[in-house]
């Protein structure tokens, strides 16, 4: 089982949804040295003026920077890191020298403690706030503790693990990427319901969610689009529409199933 979101480069794309601010040259290269960039924070100066030069952009200049795929510790360091890049692109390209007046050193830098597990939730359908606190919960995880909370879905939800195969079928990319959100929709109404002696859904269950056409939780249906958009723009494996369609099918069913067998109040 794969797991979305886990620190790996976002796509660069225009840097519209980044925090475009450079922190100093100390910053960036804690920051490039960290993610396994060779290249200090000069160094991608005067790479970023070459691609100016010759009228560039920055999806030709950053993926440059790294041999290979970079690899960040977590999710808030690559938004971090592509943040200072496009900061340091737009001084550029506005003719700004590349260092501003106060220069960040490297002892600055330093990792955020993991997200914590948040409360459980109260009454009332999910909020963005909840879904999201449980994410980088999630996202934070060990990969020794994502194994086990995924092998204790995959033993309590025997029909649920058994149905996304079985709609999947023979296509890997859309079980695969299935598998990955189902588990996580799953672990997020576990966050907010913990109930340690809560009963696994019933196949009947399931397929009765898959034949409604009412909206899962608002929250988490905000979750599956937003994780739909991303298996789409996946730089090594984007989904195609119709992929990404049965995906969202699967998962869709999924969240109104579980969200019933958790006591979560069904969306208005």
């Amino acid at each position: 089982m794969s797991h979305r979101r886990n620190g790996k480069a976002p796509r660069t794309t225009d840097g519209a949804h980044l925090p475009r601010h450079y922190e100093g040259k100390g910053v960036l290269q804690a920051l490039l040295q960290a993610s396994g960039s060779e290249l200090g924070a000069e160094a991608v100066a005067v790479r970023f003026g070459e691609v100016l030069a010759r009228r560039g952009t920055p999806d030709e200049a950053i993926p440059s920077l790294w041999e290979g795929e970079p690899h960040f510790a977590s999710p808030d360091l690559a938004l971090r890191a592509y943040g200072n890049l496009f900061g340091l692109w737009d001084r550029l390209a506005a003719g700004l020298p590349a260092e501003p007046g106060a220069v960040a050193s490297e002892g600055q830098m330093s990792e955020r403690a993991p997200a914590p597990r948040p409360e459980p939730f109260g009454e009332g359908p999910l909020t963005e706030d909840f879904v999201e606190a449980a994410w980088r919960h999630l996202a934070d995880l060990s990969p020794r503790e994502t194994e086990r909370l995924a092998h204790r879905y995959e033993n309590t939800q025997p029909d649920l693990f058994e149905f996304v195969r079985l709609e999947g079928g023979e296509d890997a990319a859309v079980v695969d990427n299935a598998d990955t959100l189902v588990f996580e929709l799953w672990a997020m109404l576990e966050l907010a319901r913990p109930d340690p002696g809560r009963r696994a859904l019933r196949s009947s269950e399931i397929e009765a969610a898959k034949k409604r056409s009412d909206a899962p939780e608002p929250a988490l249906a905000r979750y599956i689009d937003e994780a739909l958009t991303e298996a789409e723009l996946d730089d090594e494996r984007p989904l195609t529409p119709a992929q990404s369609g049965r995906v969202g099918l699967i998962a869709r069913a999924a969240a109104r199933a579980l969200a019933g067998l958790a006591g979560v109040s069904p969306a208005p």
